[in-house]
């Protein structure tokens, strides 16, 4: 295709003065989708090539087996420096969370029983309390696994005084 950028733009500007109102409305809702979906095109082109580049390393990482480094598990919860706050951190996620949250969701997994259990109450406070986790850690119910591993992590980790 050899088509000049701007002498398109050119002749389709050329065009909107003959359009009416409700026209040039479609127009600028057709044109916002169209470059909503060009920036997903491209963010899902730089999500393949960073998809690429981890498979790479990992498969170099298998092939020099003298360098294991240790991996850190998918979900897991670290405390940052100022010791009142904390991340969980869900796959590539880290999702901040203050000691107050901390305390309410050990509570919740302390209480629980078993995973299942556990996993269903956290989905719940997390959807009422902390929405944001739920969404930026990809957890679409409360079957998701990452609920599971937010119980153990809690358990394993921490203790009510």
């Amino acid at each position: 295709m050899d088509i000049n950028r701007e002498k398109l733009i050119d002749e389709i500007s050329n065009f909107m003065c003959d359009l009416d109102l409700e026209s040039l409305v479609f127009l600028r809702d057709q044109s916002s989708v169209l470059a909503y979906n060009k920036k997903v095109r491209e963010r899902n082109e730089e999500v393949k090539e960073e998809d690429k580049t981890v498979h790479k390393n990992t498969e170099n990482s298998k092939k020099n087996s003298a360098e294991k480094t240790e991996k850190k598990p998918l979900v897991y919860i670290e405390q940052i420096k100022n010791k009142k706050f904390f991340n969980i951190c869900i796959q590539n996620e880290k999702l901040f969370m203050d000691y107050k949250e901390i305390i309410d969701i050990l509570k919740i997994a302390n209480a629980a029983g078993s995973e299942q259990t556990g996993s269903l109450r956290l989905y719940k406070w997390f959807e009422k309390e902390r929405k944001d986790v739920l969404v930026d850690g990809h957890i679409g119910s409360a079957s998701h696994p990452a609920l599971i591993m937010i119980y153990n992590e809690l358990l394993d980790k921490f203790t009510l005084d």
